[in-house]
This record gives C-alpha cells, structure tokens and sequence, in this order.
C-alpha cells in the first residue's frame, strides 16, 4: 500500500513539473510573439547559454535608431511613450528625459497651438504640420507627419520629425540673393532711363549744328555757286548728304 502512495505522489510530482515546464514554455512562446524578450537563456550540456532573437523587429528597432528622422510614440495624452536617439539629440535631452514626458513640452509655445490643432485630427487622418522644438538655447523648426497606428496595445500616435533647419537657411539665402537680384534689375532700370535720356539729350542737342551746317551748305551753294570749281561743289554735295543722314 506505501508502494502504490509514494507511485502516485510521483506521478503527481512529475505531472505537476510538466505543467510547469509546459507554462513556461508557453510564457516564452507568447514573449517572443509579442516582441517581449530579445534573447533566450537556455541550459544546456554545457550550462546556460543566451540566445538573442534575431527577427524582422529587431531589425526595425535598428532602422529606427538609425535614421536621421526623429521617431516618437505618443499614447491618447500626448505622452511620449518612446523616442528614438535623433529625436533625444534634436531637443538636446537623453532618452530618460524625453520618455514619459508630454511630447508638446519640447515644443515652443509660439507654434504650440498648431501641434495641439494636428494632435486632435491626426487620429482620424494622417496629418503634417510645422512647428518649432525647443533645443538647448535656439528653437529647430522641424516638419512633424503624424500617423495613427493601431497595435496590440490600442492605438497609439506615431510621429516622424524632419529636422527644417537646412531648408530654412537654404531659403532665407535664397530670398536674400532674390532681394538683391531685384535692387540689381531696379538699378540697372534706372540706369537704362538715364541713359537713354542722355541719348535722346545729346541727339537733340547735335541735330541743331547739323541743321546750321545744312543751312550753310546751301546757302554758299545758291550764292556762290557759279564761283565754286566743280570739285568743291562735289565736297558741299557731300557735306549735306551727311548731315541729312545723320539727322
């Protein structure tokens, strides 16, 4: 009879570690499923041995860290549930003071209004906006594209800022040497008036010589004519041939 009691409390011993073995298992399966767990340890024939998950997430985790884009995950409060480095780096704060922390608060308050504007839409349809981050002394305009994103946990709010600086420098010298190119033109205008003033100036003050040497031709040519050797009455000929044409 002792026999048979201690078989079964083995059996039972044995069924209650398998029960645990197979929970655990389960436990393991479903963290790897949820993107829970990076690595396994495992124990083996030569002890514990770490196994790290290399799947397309872990992938996506690296993308993300990589790119030169701010990433952040804001919940239904505007909260930051994660940032990528980029994001840390654009508002000058480490990653531990950035998570947790209600995303407009690195936000400046004169374009604080118009994130609060996309936040209330951007569940509904994706959403676009400029605004202004507070970074260190000097705000950074950034381009914020919002995006609602349905996960296992809810919906959650993902959004990609673009770093604007560049293009706005780009911009401004942009305009800066428009503004010139246009006072260059405006001058070059009144240079081609005054020019042309001048012009018609002296045109009109050469026109009246012209007229008297005219004058003079014809005057010596109908007095003096029959005194005049042919040769000479040639060169007068010529002489007002030339001031007609030039008049």
């Amino acid at each position: 009879m002792e026999l048979k009691t201690n078989s079964y409390q083995e059996l039972l011993s044995e069924l209650n570690e398998v029960k645990r073995q197979l929970y655990e298992a389960n436990e393991t399966i479903e963290a790897i499923r949820t993107g829970q767990v990076d690595a396994l340890m495992v124990e083996g024939a030569n002890g514990h041995q770490l196994y790290t998950l290399k799947s397309a997430d872990i992938t996506f985790r690296v993308f993300i860290e990589k790119m030169t884009e701010g990433a952040v995950t804001l919940n239904k409060d505007g909260m930051i549930l994660y940032c990528n480095s980029q994001f840390a780096s654009m508002v000058s704060r480490p990653i531990s003071s950035v998570i947790g922390y209600p995303f407009e608060d690195f936000i400046s308050i004169s374009t604080r209004a118009i994130f609060q504007d996309h936040f209330k839409k951007c569940w509904n349809e994706d959403c676009k906006g400029e605004v202004v981050l507070n970074s260190g002394d000097e705000g950074k305009p950034v381009l914020l594209s919002l995006t609602a994103l349905e996960l296992e946990d809810g919906v959650s709010l993902s959004v990609i800022v673009t770093d604007l600086t560049i293009l706005k420098q780009n911009q401004e010298k942009l305009e800066e040497n428009n503004s010139q190119l246009a006072q260059s033109n405006h001058a070059l205008e009144l240079s081609n008036h005054d020019l042309q003033q001048f012009a018609s100036v002296a045109s009109h003050d050469l026109q009246e010589p012209l007229r008297k040497i005219q004058m003079f031709a014809e005057l010596l040519k109908v007095r003096a004519s029959d005194q005049l050797s042919p040769e000479f009455q040639k060169y007068l000929g010529k002489i007002k041939l030339v001031s007609l044409d030039t008049l």
